[in-house]
C-alpha cells in the first residue's frame, strides 16, 4: 500500500470518529447546558441512543436502541429496548435534573434486549445534567460514570 493510500485510510478513519465525541475538555466546553430556560431546544424530538457508558464501561448496543422524548412540562417518555417507559423530571435553572420514578410496560423479550433495557432504565435516574452539541444530546452523571449520547433520527 502506498503512503498516499495509507494516509487516505487513516484520514477517512479519523473522519468516521468525529461526530458525537464524548471525551475531551474541548468537546465538553462546546456543548450548551440544557436548563429550565432553554429546554425547548430538546423538546418534541425523538433522541435515539447512540452510545451508553455505565460505571465507566461502554455498552455494546443492539439494533433496537432506546429513545427518549422530553416535553416542556417535565414529562419524559420513550422506548427502552422492549418496553415503553414514561415519567417525570424536574430541570432547574442551573441545569440540574431531579428524576421522579419511571414506569414501564412489562413485556418480555430476548435476553440481550432485556439486559440493555435494564441497564438503560437503571442508569437514567443516575444522571444529573443534559448538554447539547451540534449533533448530539449528552446525558451525564455528576461523576461521569454514566453518559448517554443520543442523536435525532435524521442524523
Amino acid at each position: 500500500m502506498t503512503s498516499v493510500c495509507r494516509f487516505l485510510v487513516v484520514a477517512l478513519g479519523l473522519l468516521g470518529l468525529l461526530g458525537c465525541q464524548t471525551a475531551g475538555d474541548e468537546t465538553k466546553s462546546s456543548r450548551t447546558l440544557i436548563t429550565s430556560e432553554n429546554v425547548s431546544q430538546i423538546v418534541g424530538t425523538r433522541w435515539i441512543l447512540k452510545e451508553m457508558t455505565i460505571d465507566g464501561n461502554e455498552h455494546r448496543l443492539t439494533r433496537k436502541r432506546p429513545f427518549v422524548q422530553f416535553d416542556n412540562d417535565g414529562e419524559v417518555s420513550g422506548f427502552a429496548s422492549v418496553n415503553r417507559f414514561s415519567g417525570r423530571m424536574q430541570l432547574d435553572s442551573q441545569g440540574r435534573i431531579r428524576w421522579f420514578p419511571l414506569r414501564s410496560t412489562r413485556m418480555a423479550g430476548p435476553r440481550e434486549l432485556m439486559d440493555q433495557e435494564s441497564a438503560f432504565l437503571l442508569a437514567l435516574p443516575r444522571t444529573c445534567c443534559l448538554s447539547l452539541d451540534e449533533t448530539c444530546l449528552h446525558v451525564q452523571s455528576e461523576d461521569g460514570q454514566v453518559e448517554f449520547v443520543l442523536r435525532t433520527p435524521a442524523e
